[in-house]
């Protein structure tokens, strides 16, 4: 009995061993990216609200200005080209230099300025439309004070 326990150890047990070591790399790589998952989504998360709070800050500083002066209260094709811009130097500078090299190699693309003024766009299609519900006008919200 002892010799086949030993000789099924040395057959079998180096299979089950193998095996268990397997599944046990397996377990630990999937946590591993689930939590690179997390991280990078997380990365993702921080960008896009600094854009949102970019949009906020070009509203209340520049374009209400501009909107006040007028009595149509519209902007030009131009002011909203520069509103635009201004609102992407800003997010650069929020999210900093470590924080857009991060964000180009999770994205897998060679510029942000193309995706961040896709975010821009959003963020102010988002805020017109909260501040139509929100205040019966077409006006974002202004920033909490």
């Amino acid at each position: 009995m002892t010799e086949d326990a030993i000789f099924w150890g040395l057959t079998t047990g180096d299979k089950l061993w193998t095996y268990l070591g397997a599944l046990l790399m397996t377990a630990a790589l999937a946590l591993a990216a689930k939590h690179l998952s997390g991280r990078l989504e997380g990365i993702v998360q921080r960008a896009l609200r600094e854009v949102g709070d970019a949009v906020r800050e070009v509203y209340q500083v520049y374009v209400q200005a501009l909107k006040d002066g007028r009595s149509d209260g519209k902007l030009t094709e131009a002011e909203k080209v520069q509103a635009k811009q201004m609102a992407i130097g800003i997010a650069k500078a929020n999210i900093g230099q470590k924080g857009l090299a991060r964000l180009l190699r999770i994205l897998g693309i060679d510029a942000l300025d193309g995706w961040l003024g896709s975010k821009v766009e959003t963020a102010i299609a988002d805020a017109k439309t909260i501040g139509t519900a929100a205040a019966g006008g077409s006006s974002p919200r202004p920033l909490p004070r």
